[in-house]
C-alpha cells in the first residue's frame, strides 16, 4: 500500500503523531529511541542543515531495525534524498524570498526522487515564525501573529495548485506553538492532509492542536528532551482532541466512516465534526467551498482549543463560506437575456440625427437644381 493511503486510513482512527528525526543533531540517538518507545505512527527523517549522507542512511537504518512505521524523507535539500526511505515530502517553501526553496531545489531533487524510485508527496510548506533554522536557511517572510487569513490563502493557493499535504511549521524548538486558530483557518481552505509541528511540549497545547483540524502532529525537539512517559501523555491528549472530516471533503478522500442504511457520519454525535454543507455547488468557475462548524462542549477529558485574541472560532450553527469570483450562467440564460435586450431596443424608435446647418443649407441648394460641374483646369506645360 501506498504511504499516503497508509496516513489516510490510518488517520481514520484520529490524529497521527509524526517522529520528526534530524541526522545532523547530536541528540538524535535519543530522538530515536524516544519516538520507539512512546509510539509514533510515522518517522520524518531530514532537517535545514544535513550535510552527511552517511548520517541520514544511519538513523533510517536505526529506525528500521525496530519499526515497520513508515518513513518520510523530510529534505532540506538535494542532499537530503535517499532511496533506503519508503517517501519523502516533496516540499516547496510557500513563504520563501528565495526561488530555490519555493521550485529550484525541487527541480533538482525531481530526477532524483524518480531514480531512487521514492513516492513524491506533494506539500505546501509553510514556516510562520522566524527565528529559527529554518527561517534563516530558507530565508523565510514571516507571517504576522494574528492574522489566520493569511494563513487561509496561502492554505487555499497550495491546495489550488494540487499540493495535498499542508505543512505548517512554527519552526524546530519554537517558544510557542502554531496558534490553533491559524490551524482552523487552514483547515477551512485546505481538504487534504494537514500536519502541524513545532512548540509542542503539553497535553494542553497538542489537543488544542489537534482539535482545531491537525491530521498530523509533528513532534522532533521533544523526543530530544521528554521522557518517553511524558510523551505519552502528550500523544494521548492529542488522540483524544480527535477532529473527523465526514465524506465529500476536498481532498476527494472519505476520512469519516458512515453507518449502514443512516447516511450520516459514524461521528455524527461528535460536538467537533467539520462537515461540510452538501447545499453548495461543487462545480463551476465560481466553485463554492463552505464548512459547517459545530463546537460544542468537548468531552470529558477534552481540551477547548482557546480562542485567539481578534478572532472568532465558529460555534453552533456558524458557517464559514470561501466563495471564488461568480459562476457565469448557462447558456440558455445568457441567450434569454441577450434576446430580451434585443427586444428592448426594436421598441425604442431611433432618431435621426440633424444635419448641421451649414450641411442642411448646402443639401437644400443641391435639390434646386442640377449640379453644376466646374470647368477643368488645363495644366500648362512648361
Amino acid at each position: 500500500m501506498r504511504v499516503e493511503d497508509r496516513l489516510r486510513e490510518a488517520r481514520r482512527g484520529g490524529p497521527l503523531i509524526f517522529g520528526l528525526i534530524d541526522p545532523a543533531r547530536r541528540e538524535s540517538p535519543r530522538a530515536i529511541r524516544a519516538a520507539l518507545e512512546s509510539g509514533v505512527d510515522a518517522f520524518l527523517v531530514g532537517g535545514s542543515t544535513l550535510v552527511d549522507r552517511d548520517s541520514l542512511d544511519g538513523a533510517i537504518d536505526e529506525i528500521r531495525s525496530a519499526s515497520d512505521a513508515p518513513v518520510i524523507l523530510f529534505p532540506g535539500n538535494v542532499n537530503g534524498l535517499t532511496p533506503r526511505a519508503d517517501a519523502v515530502l516533496f516540499i516547496s517553501l510557500l513563504n520563501s524570498d528565495d526561488p530555490y526553496y519555493v521550485i529550484g531545489a525541487q527541480v533538482l531533487g525531481a530526477p532524483l526522487v524518480k531514480k531512487y524510485g521514492l513516492e513524491a508527496l506533494p506539500t505546501g510548506y509553510l514556516v510562520l515564525r522566524g527565528g529559527s533554522t529554518v527561517s534563516h536557511v530558507g530565508r523565510v517572510r514571516e507571517l504576522p501573529p494574528g492574522k489566520p487569513e493569511l494563513v487561509a490563502m496561502y492554505a487555499m493557493a497550495a491546495y489550488m495548485m494540487g499540493m495535498r499535504f499542508l505543512y505548517l511549521e512554527a519552526g524546530s524548538g519554537a517558544a510557542a506553538h502554531v496558534d490553533p486558530g491559524e490551524v482552523g483557518a487552514a483547515r477551512s481552505a485546505h481538504g487534504g492532509f494537514l500536519m502541524v509541528g513545532g512548540g509542542l511540549r503539553s497535553p494542553e497545547a497538542a489537543a488544542a492542536v489537534a482539535a482545531a483540524g491537525a491530521d498530523g502532529l509533528v513532534f522532533g525537539t521533544a523526543l530530544e528532551t521528554m521522557e518517553p512517559g511524558a510523551l505519552r501523555s502528550i500523544f494521548a491528549a492529542a488522540k483524544s482532541g480527535k477532529i473527523r472530516v465526514a465524506p465529500g471533503d476536498p481532498g476527494g478522500t472519505p476520512r469519516g466512516q458512515e453507518e449502514a442504511g443512516s447516511g450520516a457520519p459514524a461521528d455524527a454525535g461528535d460536538p467537533r465534526l467539520v462537515r461540510r454543507d452538501p447545499a453548495l455547488p461543487r462545480e463551476g468557475r465560481g466553485r463554492h467551498a463552505a464548512l459547517e462548524c459545530h463546537r460544542g462542549a468537548p468531552e470529558e477529558g477534552g481540551v477547548r482549543p482557546p480562542e485567539p485574541s481578534g478572532v472568532r472560532l465558529l460555534r453552533d450553527g456558524d458557517s464559514l463560506e470561501l466563495q471564488g469570483p461568480p459562476a457565469r450562467g448557462s447558456g440558455r440564460r445568457r441567450g434569454a437575456r441577450r434576446n430580451a435586450h434585443r427586444a428592448r431596443l426594436r421598441e425604442v424608435p431611433q432618431a435621426r440625427p440633424a444635419h448641421p446647418p451649414a450641411l442642411s443649407a448646402q443639401h437644400e441648394r443641391a435639390s434646386q437644381g442640377p449640379r453644376a460641374r466646374c470647368p477643368r483646369r488645363s495644366r500648362g506645360r512648361g
